[in-house]
């Protein structure tokens, strides 16, 4: 949620404490005295000892020693023994290239500055984060985030059960975060239309394949003996690598949104108890697989995907050399709509009936294999605020990966965002130039006007 400027002010709204150290960008920090290279435009110097130099000629306003001024120029050939300078710094802000402290008539300003030519932010880890957090893998994750069967799962019990009410904020290992409210526990996995052919072999063994003839395929019909009815007989002929395969009839352009799960029955043949997998994969190579050692009685296992685009593969495997028979029975590979006793329903607003999202990023990755860190918050907005006097370009505050409004004018701006991390940025385009002051961030207690 953002607004932008705001003209007329009001009481209503009460606040927490101040959550930004020094948002007025009055602590500075002094470097050593340079003597020797070039400034950098845009940075923030203090004239620390003058002979003959000509630092006017660089942006300062005068020659003076104790004069701070950014600077204009590369000053090349200014600095000396004689001519130096120490470079000032954000002692509580991290700058990206180009943001400096302000120097106006040879005096900082409290406010910070950037001249155009790179994007880059300005961040700061504030107190805004207190809360809990910790990483998921992708081999725990289940993630829809389909409008009307939102809801995520991390396989494990009483980490999102026990939140009910609280917002949820998941980060993928590239910073694009989806966010939303828990709703309730989940009472069970159910599932969508059946997408494989023939996945329970229990009268022939068509629709599948073994790559490169390494083997051959047969349904125990009509002798029954599966875990439900008959099942599929694979038989060793070459290779260590025999891998039953079955394509899918029509695309999955999802773009990662919904959940499915394909699940196996594996158990020993004449072979032994040996090494098997099972595996799929979309059109863009989002993979995702289970190995295991097979054994005299059915076992199931499972491996779940969100597809983003193309044809799906669907892989069995016996990955051994040792002649003989592996069984498999009860094959599946549907949409799942519902989560299991350790998930939770999502809502968009708290104590909503719309299953949705409240923010999903664009570019999150719904497989990311180095996985997910996720936190967990009671109901805690945060109003974000800052001054902004701009010369050209588009700049936007970010709370832990959600961006604020875009900011095109002259004006003070409120945005209200739920922390993760707490790591709050101002985030400016490469034509951006202009400053910030006044940059603040409270809980909100109370909603209402801003004041």
């Amino acid at each position: 949620m953002s607004t932008g400027t705001r003209t007329s002010h009001s009481l209503s709204e009460e606040l927490g404490s101040e959550l930004v150290t020094d948002g007025g960008f009055a602590a500075v920090t002094q470097g050593a005295a340079v003597d020797s290279g070039l400034l950098t435009i845009g940075n923030c110097y203090k004239i620390a000892l003058r002979t003959d130099g000509d630092f006017i000629a660089a942006g300062s306003p005068d020659n003076v020693a104790g004069t701070y001024f950014n600077a204009t120029t590369t000053g090349v050939g200014l600095l000396d023994a004689g001519d130096t300078v120490n470079p000032i710094t954000f002692t509580s802000w991290t700058a990206g290239a180009e943001w400096a402290p302000q120097a106006v008539s040879g005096a900082l300003t409290g406010k910070a500055n950037k001249i155009a030519g790179t994007a880059s932010d300005l961040v700061q880890a504030t107190a805004a984060g207190d809360i809990a957090t910790d990483v998921v893998t992708l081999a725990n994750m289940r993630i829809s985030a389909v409008a009307g069967t939102s809801f995520v799962d991390f396989s494990a019990a009483a980490i999102l059960t026990g939140n009910i009410g609280k917002v949820l904020m998941i980060k993928d290992s590239a910073g694009k975060v989806i966010s939303g409210y828990i709703k309730a526990a989940g009472t069970g996995e159910t599932f969508g239309a059946e997408e494989l052919r023939n996945p329970t072999w229990d009268d022939d063994a068509t629709e599948w394949g073994v790559i490169g003839g390494t083997g051959t395929l047969a349904s125990s019909h009509p002798a029954g003996g599966g875990q439900s009815d008959d099942y599929l007989i694979l038989t060793w002929v070459s290779g260590s690598n025999q891998r039953i395969y079955q394509a899918s009839a029509g695309a999955f352009d999802y773009a990662g949104l919904r959940l499915y799960k394909f699940p196996l029955y594996i158990k020993s043949g004449s072979s032994g108890n040996e090494v098997s997998s099972l595996g799929i994969n979309d059109g863009l190579g989002n993979t995702a697989s289970f190995v295991a050692t097979t054994s005299e009685s059915w076992v199931k296992y499972a491996v779940y995907i969100n597809p983003v685009a193309g044809a799906m593969e669907f892989n069995i495997y016996k990955t051994t050399a040792t002649p003989g028979t592996m069984f498999f029975d009860e094959a599946s590979f549907s949409q799942v709509l519902t989560p299991s006793a350790t998930g939770v329903t999502i809502v968009s607003t708290l104590d909503g009936s719309t299953y949705n999202w409240t923010y999903q990023q664009t570019g999150f990755n719904y497989n990311d294999a180095a996985g997910y860190t996720y936190y967990i918050d009671d109901i805690k907005v945060n109003r974000v605020a800052a001054t902004v006097v701009r010369t050209a370009g588009t700049l936007n505050s970010d709370l832990d990966g959600v961006d604020g409004a875009s900011i095109t004018a002259d004006g003070t701006y409120y945005d209200y965002l739920i922390a993760g991390a707490g790591v709050l940025s101002y985030q400016a385009a490469a034509d951006f130039a202009g400053s910030i002051d006044a940059v603040s961030c409270k809980e909100v207690v109370r909603r209402g006007t801003p004041d």
